[in-house]
């Protein structure tokens, strides 16, 4: 379809109801007497892109507008449809081969995780974290190199070895303070 129109317009008026209410949508209804969701897509052909190019390509979703009853989803429609184009699309820029809908979180008003969160990822919880998580840098450098110092048996009982990773491995790695980085550390837990 991309390579034959020169314009694409995607209207996705969702209104599936096999799957029960979505979280932050009250009652979304379908347009149509069935139950799957509708969309209606408007493929222009009039020459306006270039020879070789691909169709540009928008989509509408009646969530975005605040749309969820028949009524107000018919409403919008015949509003729009003297017009010819329904206001605020958002511009799909995906593959020839992928679906004709935005990516996930990355068009429209959507924020990023990243914009949201200072850390992306959280490790687990181990038998050694009170050896190798601190807040304090200086603290945190005290530990590991009394840790370093000690004698086997102390070394042993501060590591909690597991089968995977032994006192004398870590032990044998002298301290570096520039390996030190800084984390969240379980921020719902503590």
């Amino acid at each position: 379809m991309r390579e034959r129109f020169d314009r694409i317009e995607i209207i996705d008026l969702r209104g599936d109801v096999r799957r029960g209410e979505r979280a932050g949508v009250d009652a979304d209804q379908g347009v149509f007497n069935i139950m799957v969701g509708t969309s209606i897509t408007l493929a222009i052909a009039n020459n306006s892109k270039p020879e070789g190019e691909s169709a540009d390509v928008y989509y509408h979703d009646a969530w975005t507008a605040g749309l969820f009853s028949r009524r107000a989803k018919l409403d919008w429609l015949l509003a729009h449809a003297e017009e010819g184009v329904a206001p605020n699309p958002v511009p799909v820029d995906r593959g020839l081969l992928d679906d004709m809908r935005p990516m996930p979180f990355l068009n429209g008003d959507f924020i990023s995780l990243e914009e949201c969160f200072v850390f992306l990822r959280s490790g687990l919880q181990t038998k050694r974290d009170a050896l190798v998580y601190n807040p304090q840098r200086p603290r945190l450098r005290e530990r590991i190199t009394a840790f370093l110092l000690a004698d086997d048996e102390t070394a042993r009982e501060m590591f909690h070895d597991t089968r995977d990773r032994q006192w004398t491995n870590a032990k044998a790695v002298p301290f570096d303070d520039h390996n030190i980085s800084q984390i969240g550390y379980r921020p719902l837990d503590r």
